[in-house]
């Protein structure tokens, strides 16, 4: 019976062990990473919408898509790192105050919003390739709006999950606050409102939307690509054709009457208009397609994180094997699971930067412009 005791007691020292690791050497360096990466990428993007002439919707949601997941991963060291770094600093009643009643329901409520602004993004893409409709900017703005105002909606219980209240210990000789859970945190109503809207509402919903949505924006692209290479082979076509043609007319007319001359005249400025607008069409389309595939490898990779999360977050909210005293070993794998899994939207929120470098040619050439001093360059 000692020998289970011992046992049981080292399994969860292990899976304790593991949280501390990936909470504060892990977790924070990656936090730390990913706020300085996202206020890069937040103002490169803007530098690239103020240059850029036509209207872009898909940089706006990139934007506001760096401001949530860098407002995530600071509460996350705070609700999160800080805890297990420092059970010294924590256990006072300001810092259980605030982690009841700010870090812990704010962190649920940015965890929402990252993820459903990776929702709206995708379908705002979703419908100007595969339906070739651009919502309004009120719609764009309506659809941000209700992402925040429905995602603290749906997050409000988490504001009665836990309250500061002080622990004696040491008979009495020694008195620390503690954020403990309330009546309702410990109750089956909030468990079953964890599963049902964190890992249903939260996780499993939007996962099939994106993957939906990316499935016909990928054939849309692959149709689009082939149209785009014969658009621009054309163009140069027309644009060394047609200089041919003016220069041997105009040297025709020179030798000819007045009227052939007109008519040259009339051709030289009409024909480099039509060159141009041609020209403008195919860099208009190159432009949406290259911020389209940066979308796609974005909404791909947190499609891939979000789905490891989801399934070690479900598992281990439904305490599966937890009061299985003959295998205690199943709760400890399910509980070192959910220790990396935690991770998973932490990783995704922090490697948007690299992401963006990596597949988006605007980004990689506006970001040496920015740090190499270079003169600016137009999307136009």
């Amino acid at each position: 019976m000692k020998m289970g005791v011992i046992s049981e007691t080292v399994i969860n020292q292990d899976a304790s062990r593991l949280h501390w690791i990936t909470s504060v050497p892990v977790g924070m360096s990656i936090c730390l990473f990913g706020i300085l990466a996202n206020i890069i990428s937040i103002l490169v993007w803007a530098q690239i919408r103020r240059q850029i002439k036509q209207r872009n919707t898909t940089i706006i949601y990139f934007i506001g898509m760096g401001v949530v997941d860098s407002c995530l991963l600071f509460m996350f060291i705070l609700k999160d790192s800080l805890t297990a770094l420092s059970p010294s600093f924590v256990s006072t009643h300001t810092y259980s105050f605030l982690f009841a009643y700010v870090f812990f329901p704010f962190f649920h409520y940015l965890l929402f919003c990252s993820i459903w602004i990776v929702v709206a993004v995708t379908a705002d893409r979703y419908f100007l390739l595969v339906h070739d409709r651009t919502p309004s900017r009120k719609r764009h703005i309506l659809s941000l709006v209700l992402v925040g105002v429905s995602g603290f909606i749906i997050n409000f219980p988490h504001f009665f999950n836990y309250s500061p209240q002080i622990e004696v210990l040491n008979n009495h000789t020694n008195q620390v606050w503690k954020p403990v859970e309330t009546e309702y945190g410990m109750s089956d109503s909030c468990k079953r409102y964890e599963f049902w809207v964190h890992c249903i509402l939260l996780i499993l919903v939007p996962w099939v939307l994106i993957a939906a949505m990316n499935t016909l924006i990928l054939r849309t692209v692959h149709k689009t690509s082939k149209k785009v290479e014969p658009l621009t082979l054309s163009t140069n076509l027309t644009t060394s054709t047609s200089n041919m043609a003016i220069s041997t007319n105009t040297a025709t007319a020179l030798k000819g009457k007045e009227g052939d001359r007109k008519v040259v005249k009339f051709w030289s400025h009409v024909a480099p208009r039509f060159i141009y607008q041609r020209k403008k069409q195919t860099h208009c389309q190159n432009i949406r397609l290259r911020t389209t595939r940066t979308l796609l490898t974005v909404t791909f990779t947190f499609l891939i994180l979000l789905l490891w999360q989801c399934v070690t977050q479900c598992f281990w909210m439904l305490e599966w094997r937890k009061h299985d005293l003959e295998h205690p070993q199943m709760w400890n794998n399910v509980d070192k699971s959910f220790a990396v899994g935690k991770l998973g939207i932490i990783i995704y929120s922090s490697i948007n930067c690299i992401i963006y470098f990596l597949s988006g040619t605007m980004f990689k050439r506006q970001l040496f412009q920015i740090f190499k001093c270079r003169r600016p360059r137009s999307y136009t």
